[in-house]
C-alpha cells in the first residue's frame, strides 16, 4: 500500500472518528482480550438479559466467537456488559493479554472476521432500507432506519478503536447511504 493510500485512508478514518465521537487509536494488533460465555436461565430475567447483551455486543465491541461465546477488546465498559449479565445467571470470563506477536495476530485475525461480518451485516441492511425508499415503502425504511443507527455507530466505534481503515472506509459509505435515506424520508 502507498504512503498516500495509507493517509487518505487514514483521513477517512479520522472523519469517521469525529461523526461517531471516538478517538483514533491505531493498533496493528490488539492485546488485551476478554472472552466471556455465559448460561442463563430461560425466564423473564435472563431472556431479557440475554436480549440486552446481544443488543449492546456489537456497541461494546464484541463479535462472536462461536454460539454463546463472544471475543472483545478488554474495556472498562466490557466489564460492566459482563457484570450485568452476571445479576442474572452465570457468565464466564477470561481475561488475557497475548503473550507473542503470533497470539496477537490470530485474535486479531479472528477478531477483524468478526467486524467484518457485521460490516457486512450493516451494508446489506442499508441497500434493504435504501430498496423500501425506492419503493416508497417510508414506514419500513423508518422503522429499519430508526433500528439502524444505533448499531451502525456501536460498529464505527469497534472499527474505529480497531483503528481498521479499510472497514472505516466501508462503513463510511453504508453513513452516507444511511443520510440519503434519512434526507428522502424527512
Amino acid at each position: 500500500m502507498t504512503t498516500e493510500t495509507q493517509e487518505t485512508m487514514l483521513k477517512a478514518l479520522q472523519v469517521l472518528s469525529t461523526l461517531t465521537e471516538v478517538p483514533v487509536e491505531i493498533k496493528e494488533f490488539q492485546d488485551n482480550w476478554l472472552m466471556i460465555t455465559y448460561d442463563l436461565p430461560h425466564s423473564e430475567a435472563g431472556d431479557k438479559a440475554r436480549s440486552e447483551f446481544l443488543q449492546q455486543a456489537g456497541h461494546i465491541g464484541a463479535v462472536q466467537h462461536t454460539e454463546s461465546v463472544y471475543l472483545l477488546p478488554w474495556t472498562a465498559h466490557a466489564n460492566l456488559e459482563v457484570i450485568k449479565l452476571s445479576e442474572v445467571g452465570r457468565v464466564y470470563c477470561w481475561y488475557g493479554a497475548a503473550t507473542t506477536t503470533e497470539q496477537m495476530e490470530e485474535l486479531s485475525r479472528i477478531y477483524d472476521a468478526g467486524l467484518a461480518k457485521q460490516v457486512d451485516r450493516i451494508e446489506e441492511r442499508a441497500v434493504r432500507i435504501l430498496g423500501h425508499v425506492s419503493d416508497n415503502h417510508h414506514k419500513m425504511a423508518r422503522k429499519m432506519l430508526d433500528a439502524t443507527w444505533p448499531h451502525f455507530l456501536g460498529l464505527a466505534r469497534s472499527v474505529v478503536a480497531r483503528g481498521d481503515m479499510l472497514m472505516a472506509q466501508r462503513l463510511n459509505t453504508v453513513r452516507e447511504v444511511l443520510n440519503l435515506c434519512q434526507v428522502q424520508l424527512e
